[in-house]
């Protein structure tokens, strides 16, 4: 199941996901947006960040503070390698514990790891105490309002990021076409950009 994936899973994907996934338009254009609505020097979690490209790379460069955590230490180290500015910690977000709150949280394609339980009672929380009042919550998922039991759709993000007491501020959508070397299909990605309330 999607929620199984295991830590030996990404560990083999590596830098070979990066070359078949980095070059999202879809992604490029949110990341873009959500840049725009930084204030200066933030500071920034970037949840299960992969490669660190192109969502923390992008971001380093506007001379924002990264804190990247992955639970992969072979996407740590890569990460590392890409932002070499940034803080970076090998963890698991279910336990992760940051020393302090943040400007922005991101959760760029990474919940998909999750089961929903573990979502809905434990990541959805710690959202709301990661993010300064007043910050910036910014997710990308992929749309499955195909699917007949809507475990994940568009409505089931929307109420969960209210029920976290955040304001949904934005929202778009985009279809990704992954390069014939990646061997998938192409998917509807949903993007949200979140307002803590003060």
């Amino acid at each position: 199941s999607i929620a199984g994936l295991t830590t030996d899973f990404h560990e083999k994907l590596g830098a070979s996901y990066e070359g078949a996934f980095c070059h999202n338009e879809g992604l490029a254009r949110f990341i873009a947006r959500v840049l725009q609505m930084f204030n200066p020097s933030s500071q920034v979690l970037d949840v299960g960040c992969g490669t660190g490209t192109p969502v923390a790379s992008t971001i380093a460069r506007y001379a924002h503070h990264v804190t990247d955590i992955d639970i992969t230490p072979n996407m740590v180290a890569l990460s590392q390698k890409t932002v070499p500015s940034g803080h970076f910690e090998v963890a698991n977000v279910l336990d992760y514990e940051p020393q302090a709150r943040f400007d922005v949280v991101l959760n760029i394609f990474y919940i998909f790891t999750l089961s929903r339980e573990e979502v809905e009672n434990t990541v959805s929380r710690k959202w709301a105490d990661w993010v300064k009042p007043g910050g910036l919550l910014c997710i990308a998922v992929v749309a499955l309002d195909s699917i007949e039991i809507a475990l994940f759709s568009k409505v089931f993000w929307a109420r969960l990021v209210m029920k976290a007491r955040f304001e949904i501020v934005h929202t778009e959508d985009a279809v990704f076409v992954p390069p014939a070397e990646a061997d998938s299909e192409e998917e509807m990605e949903h993007f949200i950009i979140a307002g803590k309330k003060h």
